[in-house]
């Protein structure tokens, strides 16, 4: 597998004022074809810091180094002389490119330095703005180097991948195996016998977040019998994974609703309306689901949901008899045979000792069974809603798995 390294030029990008989205489009490309990107580096507008990291990455042997930004016509754009100076190069100005690209943009005063590469590099023509990129080979590294701004740069890489190197796309060469209701660490101890016989011919990463943990596979070869780990793999996991690649929790928990005909209700406190925002995302979601309430306010819970007070009042509004109650309660009123609740403190004031923030009750009601579970997620607000529309999810895909 060849290998690649990229470098982003800009203040902007350093300072957090842009966001860096060129390196993870070259990446993806990459990716797709079986090169791997082992390092990303942002330097500064600043000559020596853009030479130094270059002749880092050539000395290293990339096979290929992809740099992007610093092409533009201000005093800040130094990838230009950055590039003559360290390759000891002159700069070439392309006169009948210059004419073409001017009068293609109607610019009489269009800045010579748009046309300019070093002498030791073809042009890679920029089909979107003004800007002309440039690629060559040095010892045993292809150097590409292309604008910054998005769309340029993404028509460059396009034309230098598929035009000019002609580097096909590797087909299903990368899987994602999607898990919930398993934390990394866990996670890894199921696995990680399987994957020290298999990383061979298979890289296999870790990518935790708040809905999950994923395990992305890519081969490295064509001897990596990919499908078949990954079949092997999602057996291993079948209490925690539940699909690949861009298949969401609820996604498989519609089909399964759909399937076997039956319908859902939410009672949301401290998630305000997100799980039935999940649900209502779907195409087809009408099919299955009735409908929710968001009871976020006490009187909400007493008097649209029908939580007697005395119920709140001894046992607070954030328990699992509320929430267990808010999960009958609400089946009942839309005549449902699946329901969710939940009830929590998102913080960041509102928590006890005995009930800290992040405190949370979920329930599932499935026919005549209800069961409800206690988490603590001590995170942000947006943290806590996304773990816990997560584990609500979990828990109905299990049920429903069962059943």
């Amino acid at each position: 597998m060849k290998i690649a390294g990229i470098l982003t030029i800009g203040n902007e990008i350093l300072q957090g004022f842009t966001l860096d989205t060129n390196a993870k489009k070259i990446s993806e490309e990459l990716n797709k074809r079986n090169i791997k990107t082992t390092i990303h580096l942002t330097v500064p507008d600043d000559i020596d810091k853009i030479k130094e990291k270059i002749e880092k990455f050539v000395i290293k042997h990339y096979d290929y180094i992809f740099i992007t930004g610093g092409l533009g016509p201000t005093h800040d754009d130094l990838t230009r002389q950055s590039l003559s100076e360290l390759f000891k190069s002159k700069l070439v100005f392309l006169e009948d490119r210059h004419l073409r690209i001017s009068k293609k943009f109607k610019k009489v005063d269009l800045p010579k330095c748009q046309s300019e590469i070093i002498d030791i590099s073809k042009p890679l023509e920029n089909k979107v703005g003004t800007a002309i990129g440039m690629h060559f080979k040095y010892n045993k590294s292809e150097i590409i180097i292309m604008p910054g701004v998005p769309i340029e740069m993404e028509s460059m890489l396009s034309t230098y991948l598929n035009d000019i190197k002609k580097i096909n796309i590797e087909k299903n060469n990368v899987v994602t195996i999607n898990t919930c209701g398993i934390y990394e660490t866990k996670l890894y101890e199921k696995v990680k016998e399987f994957i020290f016989k298999n990383d061979k011919h298979i890289y296999f990463s870790f990518l935790p977040s708040y809905e999950g943990v994923k395990i992305r596979l890519t081969s490295l070869s064509s001897n990596a019998k990919l499908h078949k780990v990954k079949n092997k793999l999602l057996d291993i996991l079948s209490e925690y994974a539940y699909g690949t690649d861009d298949v969401t929790l609820e996604s498989v928990i519609s089909n399964y609703l759909i399937n076997m005909k039956l319908n859902l209700s939410i009672c949301e406190s401290c998630t305000g309306g997100f799980i039935s925002k999940v649900f209502t995302d779907l195409p087809g979601s009408s099919s299955f689901f009735m409908g929710s309430i968001v009871a976020y306010d006490n009187t909400i819970k007493q008097n649209i949901v029908d939580i007697p007070k005395q119920i709140i009042d001894k046992n607070g509004a954030v328990s699992s008899q509320v929430c267990e109650m808010m999960a009958k309660k609400i089946s009942k009123k839309f005549k449902t045979n699946i329901s969710i609740a939940c009830t929590g403190i998102s913080g960041p004031s509102g928590g006890s000792e005995e009930k800290p923030v992040g405190t949370v009750f979920i329930s599932v009601l499935y026919f005549d069974n209800i069961i409800t579970k206690k988490f603590i997620f001590n995170v942000d607000r947006a943290s806590h809603r996304i773990m816990t529309k997560q584990a609500s999810l979990f828990m109905l895909w299990k049920i429903l798995k069962e059943i």
